[in-house]
């Protein structure tokens, strides 16, 4: 199976720095030109499926890519970035002074606490493996293209490369680049991680 990975481009949230999983807005207009910048290296390939997260940004995100309208295209609910609930659209020294002692304890059990009214990592971690298990199952050797976040990113190359919960740390996935990794019977080969226009300088 080979996956082409690509995290979405950015919103004015990602400039503003700070936490929003499933609050659902568009592409700033940064956003906008990272994606079509990376239309022109994307390789040109017959994907057999595009998998994305039914948000809008990365929605917007296979819109602008312009991909051929006959290529199945999967909107997956499990593909959704973790959920912040209550902290949703807030910075984190403002979640600091509101809510500290959920913020601390969030801070040292990071893996079984979650957000007032949000998921914690180990539920978010756990539907995004979910879908990946299922995806090998459907989907072995073929090509696909799967457009989310950076979160799901991150846990769907820690599993592939077999390095865990922990792994999610390792990795860091730029808007707006891809990533193309190949996975067969349990062995993964990373060929490439942030491809993007050289014209692009990332902010970060």
């Amino acid at each position: 199976m080979k996956l082409y990975l690509v995290r979405h481009g950015e919103t004015n949230f990602n400039q503003k720095g700070v936490y929003y999983g499933w609050k659902d807005i568009l592409l700033c207009p940064e956003g906008e030109k990272q994606i079509k910048g990376l239309r022109k290296i994307l390789p040109r390939k017959t994907w057999d499926c595009i998998i994305s997260s039914p948000l809008q940004r990365a929605i917007q995100t296979v819109e602008l890519l312009q991909l051929p309208s006959y290529i199945p295209w999967i909107q997956d609910e499990r593909l959704k970035e973790i959920h912040f609930g209550q902290w949703e659209g807030k910075h984190y020294k403002k979640i600091q002074k509101e809510d500290p002692v959920h913020w601390e304890k969030w801070i040292h059990h990071w893996q079984e606490v979650a957000p007032p009214k949000g998921e914690s990592y180990l539920e978010f971690y756990n539907r995004v493996e979910n879908w990946l298990l299922e995806c090998i199952e459907q989907h072995k050797d073929q090509e696909l293209l799967v457009i989310s976040h950076q979160g799901c990113l991150r846990i769907i190359l820690s599993i592939l490369l077999g390095l865990g919960k922990e792994g999610y740390w390792y990795f860091s996935f730029e808007s707006g680049a891809y990533t193309f990794v190949e996975y067969n019977d349990g062995h993964c080969i990373v060929h490439k991680i942030n491809q993007k226009p050289t014209a692009w300088v990332s902010k970060e």
